[in-house]
């Protein structure tokens, strides 16, 4: 997955180095016009692995000799040296503050960290175990004031609820705030619960866990928090959830960095209250990918299984990237979503990203190379950046319907763009403002090929300010407001596609090259050089179909 990161590095830098050499050539070779569609921000391969073949033996590596209890585990009889624990019939249970390291296998045993009175914390130090059980939890923390499993380097520790009765049951079991550390590797299969469950705050820091599951892959019913480490989930339902809707705070998931490959049925990532990701390299399929519903059932799949990033509150990336293939909303919360120097590259039978609130870019790249609708949200702000939106329906919703509080309040959607490169490839329209617009800078390609709908459609006004915008459409599209600093120019003409489409200047000079990928009945243009007054001859494929005045 290290390769994966190099491209979407790349990629990036292909984005700059593309906008930098088109704007000397515009310098250098006079007739040269800028062409949007020659930066590269097309869609790449989402690679999800799933979880690695997971070892049938326990790997035990050197661990400091100190005064800590050491436990060997054995189907003939445990070994207990120190103090702190017993065992009676396979089950180990800890009973003291302090660290108790711990190897050995047992085909049907368990770990329980029963109730104390100490107030230091209980270590349990997984150095090479294989532990399995089929009636509950391998491991239950039932009482501690903190509780800290540690997986020391090189280790290899397996674990393992095999049962059926008890789908409750969880692989890990914690009743307290519990964190589990180290660069040993945890590898931990349920076939009927959830492997890791945490009643209070879950953290994992540095380590490496390759969970199989029946329902959930890490729950925490008051946080999740990743630092670092390598997380790998293959589930039957959900990957990682956090909070409990009937607390209040209701709860999070914080990623501080780490490589996350997550495989779900359900949701991949699924919090009751906010989202915060700063950091790291996340790798999600949701629902059998954006493949498994067909085309002509996507419009019906609005709501449907298969989520990526879930979550009721507020959702916030930062330096990260996401590859992710969902048959559900690929990124969606009810609040707002914040996406600040990250590179995303999404797909999605249902919407590529939705905030209910408010949706805000900048300086990052983002790739939907499929989806029903590709943006979604109340309040739109492309800051900056690169976007590739593919839709079926269409490319940026702005919609006051998406906020109760807003459709009650009579507040009207809103779309800002600044200085962003986008490019938006869809059916229906590029882009759909129940309310208003304004572009303040930046390029806006748009095809939109829909057979009953323009490239731009909205409700009260669309202020082009500053910037480039060009579209397609197979449908006559409306046009920019008349209150507008910038002018325009519509041109209704019958291009195939492939057709190349040129703007020439009265001087000659070539100010629009753009190559249209479908077929198109009407272009709209809105660039800094037009001036009214005077004419622009349009080419077709080289062929001269008219001169046109632009209307301010």
């Amino acid at each position: 997955m290290k390769s994966l990161l190099n491209k979407c590095l790349v990629i990036i830098s292909i984005i700059i180095l593309a906008g930098f050499f088109v704007s000397c050539g515009h310098e250098e070779e006079e007739n040269k016009a800028i062409s949007i569609g020659n930066i590269d921000i097309s869609p790449k391969a989402i690679e999800i692995t799933g979880a690695s073949e997971y070892p049938q033996t326990p790997v035990k590596t050197d661990y400091p000799e100190s005064d800590n209890t050491y436990i060997n585990l054995d189907d003939e009889g445990c070994e207990i040296t120190g103090s702190g624990a017993a065992v009676q019939s396979n089950i180990v249970t800890i009973s003291a503050p302090g660290t108790y390291v711990i190897s050995g296998s047992l085909s049907e045993g368990q770990i329980i960290v029963a109730e104390h009175s100490g107030s230091e914390a209980v270590i349990i130090v997984l150095n090479g175990i294989s532990l399995k059980n089929s009636v509950t939890a391998p491991i239950y923390i039932a009482d501690s004031l903190k509780t800290i499993i540690d997986l020391p380097a090189d280790s290899v520790n397996i674990l393992e609820y095999n049962g059926s009765d008890n789908p409750g049951a969880a692989g890990i079991n914690s009743d307290v705030p519990l964190r589990i550390k180290g660069s040993g590797k945890l590898y931990l299969t349920n076939t009927a619960g959830t492997s890791i469950l945490c009643q209070k705050d879950l953290k994992i820091k540095e380590a490496s866990l390759n969970l199989k599951t029946a329902e959930k892959g890490i729950e925490g019913q008051e946080s999740v928090t990743i630092y670092s480490g390598s997380i790998n989930i293959d589930s039957d339902k959900y990957g990682i959830i956090a909070g409990d809707s009937e607390k209040e705070p209701p709860g999070y998931i914080a990623v501080n960095g780490g490589h996350l490959e997550i495989r779900s049925l359900l949701s991949s990532m699924t919090s009751i209250g906010d989202i915060t990701i700063n950091g790291g390299e996340i790798y999600l399929l949701s629902g059998g990918g954006s493949d498994a519903i067909a085309e002509q059932e996507m419009k019906a799949a609005k709501n449907c299984q298969g989520k990526g990033l879930h979550a009721r509150g507020n959702i916030s990336l930062e330096d990260t990237i996401i590859q992710g293939d969902c048959a559900g909303t690929a990124i969606g919360a009810g609040g707002k979503i914040s996406i600040n120097n990250s590179d995303l590259t999404l797909s999605s039978a249902c919407t590529g990203v939705y905030g209910r609130e408010k949706l805000e870019i900048a300086a990052s790249r983002l790739s939907i190379s499929q989806s029903y609708t590709a943006l979604k949200s109340r309040i739109v702000t492309l800051n900056s950046g690169a976007l590739y939106l593919s839709a079926q329906n269409d490319g940026i919703s702005v919609n006051s319907s998406y906020s109760q509080d807003a459709e009650k309040n009579n507040e009207t959607g809103l779309l800002n763009i600044a200085e962003c490169t986008l490019i938006i490839d869809t059916g229906g329209n590029g882009l759909s403002i129940n309310g208003s617009a304004k572009m303040n800078g930046g390029e806006v390609l748009i095809y939109s090929y829909g057979s009953e709908e323009g490239g731009l459609q909205y409700s009260n006004d669309f202020l082009m300010e500053e910037g480039r915008l060009i579209v397609f459409s197979y449908e006559d599209t409306m046009g920019i407001s008349s209150q507008s600093s910038q002018n325009s120019l519509f041109v209704g003409l019958n291009g195939k596609a492939d057709s190349t489409l040129e703007v020439r200047d009265n001087n000659g000079k070539t100010i629009v090259w753009e190559t249209c990928p479908k077929d198109f009945h009407s272009v709209m243009i809105s660039l800094p050089e037009l001036s009214p007054g005077l004419a622009y001859n349009f080419y077709l494929n080289e062929e001269n179909i008219g001169a046109f005045e632009p209307v301010p």
